[in-house]
């Protein structure tokens, strides 16, 4: 009797697909792969890169056809949906909970040490610009690149990113 064998994190997570209308092309991620879908000719490309399940995958800023994936490997891939290559990795050492591009780099939080921390990340000088720690028992939210929340005991604590300033 043969049996399938799967991680279970690849059971239970997926991020939601995005469509770059200008390329006609979804993008999802299919356990630790990302997956290229033209929706012209139904042909899917499937780009290795992440060591763990892709939690997250938004679309670049730079480019109509980049987007960005990451997960639970930590690390944060900037991907050419034309070429298929990798743009840059940047590899955080913590599962990434979410990501967005800021036109100077990246947003993004992780766990660890029982905090989630958010870091923003400078692209031009490959280097983490600023970070802020909230309880592990936070519950996030983001709005774009313009401000961090998250809910801790009944009080809402926002972080203004452009700002630098958090206020309870």
């Amino acid at each position: 009797m043969t049996s399938k064998v799967s991680r279970l994190s690849s059971l239970v997570i997926n991020s939601d697909p995005v469509y770059l209308k200008s390329e006609s092309r979804i993008v999802y991620s299919s356990d630790k792969f990302v997956v290229v879908l033209d929706a012209r000719t139904g042909v899917s490309q499937f780009l290795h890169g992440h060591r763990d399940s892709v939690v997250w995958i938004v679309p670049g800023i730079d480019k109509p056809h980049h987007v960005i994936s990451g997960g639970l490997d930590g690390k944060l891939i900037v991907w050419d949906t034309k070429t298929f290559e990798k743009v840059q990795i940047l590899n955080t050492r913590f599962p990434i909970d979410f990501c967005f591009p800021t036109a100077t780099g990246y947003i993004f939080s992780h766990t660890c040490k029982n905090k989630h921390v958010v870091k923003s990340y400078d692209r031009s000088t490959g280097s983490y610009v600023d970070y802020v720690e909230f309880p592990q028992n936070a519950i996030m939210a983001y709005k774009d690149s313009d401000f961090v929340a998250c809910i801790v005991d009944s009080i809402l604590i926002v972080y203004w990113i452009n700002l630098n300033v958090s206020v309870r």
